[in-house]
């Protein structure tokens, strides 16, 4: 099973548990997409991505887990709540590393799923919002200019940014030196 909230994505090989998952959902006016299994799910989510997915962790073919595996890589931004009937603290740590928002165990508590399915939104609501702060904090320190001087300095940021190496930035006041700073911030691992 695997439900997508706003665009729930559901993968379930048992077919009330994916009638009710979508009941539920069009109640809190949640679109969704259901699925009996990981295959059909994958090829769909190639087409179109979901703003939360839920999947069963047993299904014909491929695995719940497998899924997510696959799933986190292609979109590593979006949660995934897994569900399962044999949960064990091995199954969790192994949905855990992988990469699973959280994991529900069945029989399923509607409202418990739509209170991590609104959480789960938030959460990527506030990653969304994140981004685009930073973004707009880092758009006032961009180094702006075309000249042949502007151009040196912002070649030997790209050159010592990705590196480990320890740099100093020196330099009259007002010339600049915190833009040349948070450049090689931005470009470095520790960014």
């Amino acid at each position: 099973e695997a439900t997508v909230a706003r665009r729930p994505r559901g993968i379930d090989d048992d077919e009330s548990i994916r009638w009710v998952l979508e009941k539920a959902l069009a109640r809190e006016e949640l679109a969704t997409r259901s699925f009996s299994n990981a295959q059909d799910a994958l090829a769909a989510l190639e087409q179109e991505s979901p703003q939360v997915l839920v999947s069963d962790i047993r299904m014909p073919g491929e695995s719940g887990l497998a899924l997510l595996q696959r799933f986190k890589q292609a979109h590593p931004g979006i949660p995934v709540i897994i569900m399962t009937a044999f949960a064990t603290v091995q199954t969790a740590v192994e949905a855990t590393q992988l990469g699973a928002y959280d994991i529900l165990e069945k029989p399923l508590d509607t409202d418990r799923i739509l209170v991590l399915l609104r959480n789960a939104l938030s959460h990527l609501d506030l990653q969304e919002e994140n981004v685009r702060l930073k973004q707009t904090i880092e758009s006032r320190y961009e180094i702006v200019g075309r000249s042949f001087a502007i151009r040196a300095v912002i070649d030997k940021i790209d050159k010592v940014g990705g590196t480990p190496a320890r740099v100093l930035i020196t330099g009259e006041n007002g010339t600049g030196k915190e833009l040349v700073a948070r450049a090689i911030h931005r470009l470095s691992t520790r960014a």
